[in-house]
């Protein structure tokens, strides 16, 4: 089998070579194929649409940000091209059938982000930039991040880079016009990740809005109820973990079981517990979860949705512990290995100064829950906003379409 697959190979394979382009092989005649690439000479004649977003968010899901800014777009039915940028594994069932679909680093991308007036992106668009993107001077990039009060580290905050590594961010940063934060915190922070470069408005983050609609909200749990088949009397616990840049496995020893007990004993009622991993997991998600009492929700596109069916969050160091503590339900830190990972990655706070008890093991997690006290965690908690100057108010998404349309309106009346 092994000499005839070694003789099909030369008769006619395709592989990936350093990411770069691809080398097909035919009947032992080697070509190299280039992957798409931003040629400013094709498109910088090209008309830019007056009425064009294109958006992405982190592996191309409809989620985060930009999901909750089209859906205020298509709530005021407002007259724009709606362009979304995914990866070739995605999902497409999730996108409304207003939002036209392309690959993302394809020609017609390239091409889209040329034509389209906005830009608007919840992460880095890093590896698109290495491929020559460069914005036009008449387009507009918004940039809405995808992070929150805190949390671990971010590549440019983790030490001392080499130039070819962060000459990417360099690049992106001096394109961006517009940074949308949601505390005084987190202007600090944008100013500092995006070199001080754009303007940034403290409008708070659309995918957050949902804490505050309470008609959204049940919308979300009637929808999560059906998709995994959950009897709407159970109480919900969500386990979601970050990755490790080491893909350390053995930090992730939660007890299912004695969580669930835990609960059970704190708050009564019947329990389910759903893990939802990060993207980077995405690959092994299948052999992490084994446990068949638990659902894996893995693929779920959208963190918030999750968050709101929710009764209790436990996560280590990812951000979206940030978003929940907006619902003010209580959530826990179970984190294996602080010590390794503040000398690895690292936090932006130790987790001691968060509103949240810390265990590092299994038996610590349990004596938290049933010792946990309401009061004083709500009284941490809008310290800690206060703190940080948090100014959610459930209303992002609706000022974020503002700017939009204020940007479009400008932009015809100058014509």
């Amino acid at each position: 089998m092994g000499n005839n697959l070694s003789l099909l190979e030369t008769i006619f394979s395709v592989k990936n070579v350093a990411r770069r382009h691809k080398q097909l092989c035919i009947l032992g005649l080697k070509l190299k194929l280039k992957r798409p690439y931003y040629n400013k000479h094709l498109y910088e004649n090209l008309p830019i649409k007056q009425n064009k977003i294109i958006l992405e968010s982190c592996l191309g899901a409809y989620n985060c940000n930009p999901k909750y800014i089209v859906e205020e777009i298509l709530k005021r039915d407002l007259p724009y091209d709606i362009v979304w940028a995914v990866d070739k594994k995605t999902n497409k069932d999730s996108f409304p059938k207003q939002v036209r679909i392309i690959d993302k680093g394809s020609r017609e991308y390239f091409k889209e982000c040329a034509t389209a007036k906005i830009w608007i992106s919840n992460e880095r668009i890093k590896q698109c930039v290495k491929k020559g993107l460069y914005k036009r001077a008449e387009q507009i990039y918004i940039n809405t991040w995808h992070g929150s009060l805190g949390g671990k580290k971010c590549t440019i905050d983790r030490g001392t880079l080499p130039f070819e590594t962060l000459e990417p961010y360099m690049i992106e940063a001096e394109q961006v016009d517009y940074l949308i934060s949601n505390s005084v915190y987190e202007d600090s922070f944008l100013k500092r990740m995006f070199w001080d470069k754009g303007t940034v408005l403290r409008l708070g983050h659309a995918r957050n809005d949902i804490f505050f609609n309470t008609v959204l909200q049940q919308k979300a749990k009637e929808k999560l109820y059906s998709v995994y088949n959950i009897p709407t009397t159970s109480k919900i616990a969500l386990y979601a973990p970050t990755f490790r840049d080491d893909k350390d496995m053995n930090c992730y020893t939660l007890d299912y079981e004695t969580l669930k007990n835990s609960l059970m004993k704190k708050y009564g009622g019947h329990w389910i517990i759903l893990v939802r991993l990060h993207p980077q997991l995405f690959k092994i998600k299948d052999q992490f979860i084994v446990d068949k009492s638990i659902i894996n929700v893995t693929d779920y596109p959208d963190m918030q949705e999750l968050l709101v069916l929710a009764d209790t969050l436990v996560t280590d160091y990812s951000s979206c512990i940030f978003d929940f503590m907006l619902t003010r339900k209580p959530a826990f830190i179970f984190a294996t290995d602080i010590e390794k990972y503040n000398n690895t990655r690292g936090l932006y706070d130790s987790l001691e100064t968060t509103p949240f008890s810390v265990a590092t093991n299994n038996s610590e997690l349990a004596t938290i829950i049933t010792k946990f006290d309401y009061k004083k965690y709500s009284n941490r908690v809008e310290k800690f906003l206060k703190d940080k100057g948090c100014m959610e108010d459930g209303h992002a998404a609706k000022k974020v379409v503002d700017l939009i349309e204020e940007i479009i309106k400008n932009e015809y009346h100058t014509k």
